[in-house]
């Protein structure tokens, strides 16, 4: 539950700044002795300043209106930061300062007059690099774990318009879980990949979007309503500075959860002014009709500020009628529900006395999803969630550079799922079926500052520890029950952060060196206790070279939903579970929860080389290796029914010719009800097997694959080029038990595929901008019939261009108006043959049957 520390400076009196900047002498003593590569090429002033905040890692205060009217000289080379930024700043009219804990105070006048009637900044306009580093609570220290960053203006120019669609567009992203998305009844039975809310997750290299741990600002988000997982779309983008993902196990940093990766929502705290936009889309196919509306409002001051975002959006369904692919499918058919969306997020801070920081984030969201799926009947699902967080902090100024924090969470989300049957003259079933209900709370209370000064810098350290309570509530109105669960957890942890050589000490082949060491212990009230630790060496043989390196261990508890769900069990024919059985042959098939689960257990190691050249300007090459060994892993067994008994890995979950003592103990556990789902009645003479499909430890997964990760940017007559590269290769494979053969994960149906990529170019000169990206998505093998057929990739386009458009009124000072076409060529998913006549002929968990989608906003600002 820690909450990333975000340091917000002001401009102050020339006492208190000073009696600041006493406190921490050894940050700045150390800011001014280190080295950095920068490539940053005339420009916009303001942009430059956020460039060398970024290769830097210092942080800066300065007026963003006053600097965006100036241009910077290039600062190329090697410099210490002081060096650097007197450099950038030649000729601009603007000089620097030191400022408290060694912050960059910048100011300087504009060089065009204020409006008449329009409201001055407060000097404290922009603070940039917030000290926000996901994956490590100490400030400053480097990441030894490879880290993607997307600012909100990378997703904007990308023509993007939400947290989730620009988390799917990172290639370690996987689309199955809990996503829209994933069409109903696509996924051959597997409980994995299921739209039950209308929600999106992040399901990073399709470990389970339980596996991914979500954070906003640093701090946990209740736990979403069907999977447990955290509903990104809870989140307007609009609140949203940047969006930071480490794809690498993070257990020993943040608890439960952080297997896969974390992904932290960072929101923008500073904001001063009015803003509001209007966007309107569809897909050129038909359907997905979308109406979005934000607005932002937002008061900084010498001490504090607010920003308050809210948000409104109405997405139509698309139906399966609409795409000549499908329209095989019974009518009403829906590939994508409708969705009406309403989000209020606000972040607010404030200084007490000089001492302390009150900082207070909270988010509230209501989403109605509603969808139509015709088969032997008609069922119409209607899911209505409400989701608040709140987290309020108090940070302490103590001796030394130390700070303490106290702080708290506060999160409830509540999915009301709403069913109605209909047969052909008469209802069947019309209620509110059940709710997937999650309560989580806690309190923690950490410390972070220098131990002492080395070298090649300050030795720092973390500490704190703390107390969480999740409840889980799964009532169902139809058959009038009830699942309750909660569960407990006291934590403790520390980090340390050793900067062993620096580049002042001007040692061979050595510029840089350090360690990182992070242990953390917790004790849970149903499974007892568990430590992970995690080491990182980071080594940079020249100025042009990082080589990263971190292992560790990382655990997810079984999630209460997992754990204390009801199991159901169904009387299916066995042919349709793959076998070759007479008609009269059936198979019970349980699912649901099991209480006798595991926690799982994960070791993790990465490798990366970052190669950022001096001589080769505005050029940036990583690459990474990941392997992760994944134990007791909790899965829905079986991903396909329809080859429960032709796919042999099944095997292990099947008891064959089953008494009928143990068919009545079967029946018996089935805490949430018995069907039968035949033609005829329930003969324990004609059961030929019990498939057990519940919750389960299965034996391990192996994981592995390379990331790449490049970016180009050069200035090109008056504009700045920038191109992208950015794909990951994954290989997974899964064994179910020490006796069963293993068996690939990527690359087969309903998994993630072994390739997926994203080319970009982005084109900026003055107040205009111009993308363009290619999307790959690699080809997966359907290994529910023998021989197996192997689908193709899918490859698609997309535009989008966006433009400030000259303002003529005192009281409007922004006009934007931006174009986004994605999937410009209308490529439709990859053909597989679907296992019945009424579920889809492609893998939704991969690919989209959107098509090409043109939308138009615009925003203004006063």
């Amino acid at each position: 539950m820690f909450k990333s520390r975000r340091r917000r400076s002001a401009l102050r009196t020339s006492t208190l700044a000073l009696a600041m900047v006493g406190l921490a002498p050894a940050v700045a003593v150390h800011a001014q002795t280190a080295t950095y590569n920068f490539n940053i090429p005339p420009q916009n002033l303001g942009a430059a300043l956020r460039a060398f905040a970024r290769a830097s890692g210092q942080q800066l205060v300065y007026d963003n209106a006053t600097a965006k009217t100036k241009t910077s000289g290039p600062l190329v080379g090697t410099f210490n930061a002081d060096d650097g930024l007197r450099t950038l700043l030649a000729g601009s009219g603007m000089s620097f300062r030191r400022g408290p804990q060694g912050v960059f105070m910048i100011s300087g006048s504009s060089s065009s007059p204020q409006l008449a009637g329009a409201q001055a900044e407060p000097p404290s306009a922009t603070a940039v690099n917030e000290v926000v580093v996901t994956g490590t609570r100490i400030k400053g220290a480097p990441q030894a774990s490879p880290t993607i960053a997307l600012t909100q203006r990378d997703i904007l120019q990308a023509g993007q318009t939400s947290v989730s669609a620009a988390m799917l567009s990172i290639p370690q992203d996987f689309p199955g879980g809990q996503n829209p998305g994933v069409a109903l009844g696509a996924t051959g039975g597997s409980l994995n990949n299921q739209n039950t809310t209308g929600a999106s997750s992040v399901n990073l290299r399709g470990l389970g979007p339980d596996a991914t741990l979500t954070l906003l600002d640093g701090h946990r988000l209740v736990y979403d309503s069907f999977s447990q997982a955290v509903d990104l779309s809870a989140i307007p983008l609009a609140a949203v500075k940047q969006i930071q993902v480490v794809a690498d196990g993070a257990s020993a940093i943040y608890g439960s959860d952080a297997v896969a990766g974390v992904v932290n929502v960072i929101l923008r705290h500073d904001y001063n002014g009015v803003t509001a936009s209007a966007r309107i889309g569809g897909a050129t196919d038909g359907g997905d009709f979308q109406q979005q509306y934000d607005f932002v409002v937002g008061k900084k001051w010498s001490s504090g500020g607010f920003i308050l975002t809210y948000n409104n959006e109405r997405d139509g369904a698309i139906s399966a009628s609409q795409r000549p692919y499908t329209n095989y499918l019974p009518s009403p058919y829906d590939l994508l529900p409708s969705q009406y969306t309403n989000g209020i997020v606000l972040s607010a801070h404030q200084e007490i006395a000089s001492i302390a920081t009150f900082e207070i984030d909270a988010l509230f969201n209501q989403r109605t999803s509603s969808s139509q799926l015709q088969t032997t009947y008609l069922t119409s699902n209607v899911a209505r969630s409400t989701n608040y967080n709140i987290a309020p902090s108090l940070t302490f100024n103590l001796p030394n550079t130390w700070t303490a924090e106290i702080e708290g969470l506060y999160g409830v989300d509540n999915a009301k799922l709403g069913t109605s049957l209909y047969a052909p003259g008469r209802i069947l079933i019309e209620a509110d079926a059940s709710c997937y209900c999650n309560t989580m709370m806690g309190a923690e209370v950490n410390g972070e500052g220098p131990l002492f000064t080395l070298p090649a810098g300050d030795a720092r350290a973390a500490v704190g520890g703390g107390y969480r309570r999740t409840d889980f509530a799964n009532p169902d109105y139809t058959f009038d029950e009830n699942t309750t669960a909660h569960r407990q957890d006291a934590y403790a942890f520390g980090e340390l952060f050793i900067p062993l050589i620096g580049a002042s000490q001007n040692i061979l082949f050595v510029n840089s060196l350090s360690v990182t060491a992070a242990a953390r212990y917790e004790h849970y009230s149903d499974f007892g206790d568990i430590i992970t630790p995690k080491i990182g060496l980071i080594y940079s043989p020249t100025p042009d070279i990082d080589l990263k390196g971190s292992w560790g261990q990382s655990f997810k508890a079984p999630t209460l939903l997992e754990e204390y769900s009801a199991t159901y069990a169904y009387l299916y024919p066995a042919s349709m579970l793959g076998g070759n059985y007479p008609t009269t042959a059936t198979a019970i098939y349980t699912v649901g929860g099991n209480r006798d689960l595991k926690p799982e257990r994960a070791t993790t190691w990465t490798a990366t080389a970052d190669w950022h050249p001096g001589s080769i300007r505005g050029l940036s090459v990583e690459l990474s290796y990941f392997h992760t060994s994944y134990t007791n892993r909790v899965v829905v067994p079986i991903a396909s029914a329809y080859a429960a008994f032709s796919d042999p890995a099944y095997a292990p979950f099947l008891s064959f010719n089953p008494s009928q003592a143990e068919q009545s103990a079967v029946l018996a556990q089935a805490t949430g009800g018995v069907f039968n789902e035949t033609t005829g009645s329930y003969n324990p003479a004609n059961v030929v097997a019990i498939v057990d499909n519940t919750y389960t430890n299965v034996a391990s997964q192996q994981i592995d694959g390379v990331d790449l990760a490049a970016t180009y940017g050069m200035t090109v007559g008056s504009g700045q080029l920038t191109l992208s590269q950015k794909a990951a290769w994954l290989n997974s494979t899964q064994q179910n038990s020490p006796l069963s053969p293993s068996y690939e994960l990527a690359g087969t149906l309903f998994n993630p595929p072994h390739l997926r990529s994203r080319t970009g170019v982005v084109w900026e000169m003055g107040d205009l901008t111009v993308s363009g990206f290619a999307n790959y998505i690699g080809g997966v093998t359907d290994t529910r019939s023998v021989p197996n057929p192997q689908g193709s990739p899918m490859v698609t386009g997309d535009l989008a261009a966006q433009a400030d458009l000259p303002v003529h009124s005192l009281a409007i000072k922004k006009v934007n108006i931006a174009l986004s076409v994605q999937n410009i060529s209308d490529a439709r998913p990859p053909y597989l043959k679907n296992a019945r006549t009424y579920y889809v002929d492609y893998d939704s968990t991969n690919y989209s049957a959107i098509g090409r989608f043109i939308s138009f906003t615009l925003t203004v600002g006063w």
